[in-house]
């Protein structure tokens, strides 16, 4: 007997930096990379639920994800069946990437080792990608025997989730995996995005709609702001930011920048050039904002973050940036912030540059100044 599942046949948009063995050998589409990326994904969906306590979002990402000490139900595979030896390509092929000023090389410096270092060349070195066109299958698999588990005094009944529920709840976490993010290195700046199409799924469950029709009601925003408000996102608000990405109510918001290019290529090149001017726009302690370690044009012009004089030294980007393909063809960029908690200790840092110190209550201040760019025309994908 055929196990429940759920079956997406999936394109790449962009090229996807995923590393197999070797960093610069062949990349690799794999399960593990999926698994992870849905763990992400879902992690901040149940923030976004109200979800914030640390042990009940363990014990309910453990029941779709699986933890150390459980197995996952829902089993997790890829097929690369449209990827082939033409696109397994290297970094240096990306047109502009290797040249001065542009917003690909922003987005990307270290994909390409001319970047990253002095010397002689050495094109084995580039970081390879799978090329923006190739296909794959995406199939996540019910284990029903894996339902369950846990320690009945630590997870009520009423929250053990039946298997139907599983599956809806996995859905959802490829939904925002596919709209919101994607796979591979530079993925919260446009690398890695893909689209999926949902071809087989058993009867009977509410499960999120792939496919934004050209004649959906309200157009493609709306058809996203009803998909985020079907499976709970941004549902609740909490006062204090979360200690970890989450779709909360009024730390999360999502816009479409209204940049439409015909190709992927230009509007790789559009959002970095306009991602860099913004981040040259802003002074030394705003720039935290936007993650941690900050590259500088040299070794010496170092910029020091601590708190409670401990050493920040690594902060992802709350910032993704992120490209989809509208009804017509055409590629425009999704811009998602999610705006946790700064460091272990709260928000408050200290920026130290120069022989200068400031300290900053809000390292996301001038984050949202981005999407106001005048040149974008910017939308809102929330539901209101």
């Amino acid at each position: 007997m055929a196990l429940p599942s759920l079956t997406f046949d999936c394109e790449i948009l962009t090229p996807t930096f995923l590393a197999g063995a070797r960093q610069s050998g062949a990349p690799e589409l794999r399960g593990p990379s999926l698994r992870g990326a849905l763990r992400y994904w879902y992690r901040a969906l149940l923030g976004g639920r109200g979800v914030t306590d640390r042990g009940r979002r363990r014990r309910k990402e453990a029941e779709i994800f699986g933890s150390p000490d459980r197995a996952s139900p829902i089993q997790v595979r890829l097929l690369p069946y449209g990827v082939t030896a033409s696109d397994n390509r290297r970094a240096s092929e990306i047109d502009k990437l290797g040249s001065s000023n542009t917003g690909t090389r922003y987005l990307w410096y270290f994909t390409h080792p001319t970047l990253k270092k002095k010397g002689d060349y050495d094109p084995s070195e580039d970081r390879r990608y799978i090329a923006p066109g190739a296909s794959f299958e995406a199939q996540l698999r019910l284990r029903p025997d894996l339902l369950g588990g846990g320690d009945p005094d630590e997870v009520p009944q009423d929250e053990v989730l039946q298997e139907k529920e599983v599956l809806q709840e996995a859905a959802r976490a490829f939904w925002l995996l596919v709209h919101l993010g994607g796979l591979g290195l530079r993925v919260r700046r446009m690398a890695g995005a893909f689209e999926a199409d949902l071809v087989e799924s058993p009867d009977h469950l509410d499960l999120p709609s792939f496919d934004p029709s050209p004649g959906a009601p309200g157009g493609y925003d709306d058809w996203f702001a009803r998909q985020l408000k079907r499976f709970g996102a941004g549902a609740q608000a909490t006062s204090a930011r979360p200690p970890f990405d989450a779709l909360t109510a009024d730390h999360f918001s999502a816009w479409r920048l209204g940049i439409p290019q015909g190709n992927w290529k230009d509007l790789v090149e559009k959002v970095g050039d306009k991602l860099e001017s913004h981040r040259g726009d802003l002074d030394v302690p705003e720039k935290v904002g936007l993650g941690l370690p900050m590259v500088t044009p040299s070794e010496t012009d170092s910029i020091d973050v601590t708190q409670g004089g401990t050493p920040v030294d690594r902060r992802a980007s709350p910032l993704w940036l992120q490209s989809v393909r509208g009804p017509d063809g055409r590629f425009d960029a999704v811009a998602t912030f999610m705006k946790s908690q700064f460091a272990a200790g709260g928000d408050r840092v200290t920026v130290s540059w120069e022989g200068e110190e400031e300290t900053v209550n809000d390292p996301y201040e001038k984050l949202g100044t981005f999407v106001r760019d005048e040149d974008f025309k910017s939308v809102s994908l929330l539901p209101e």
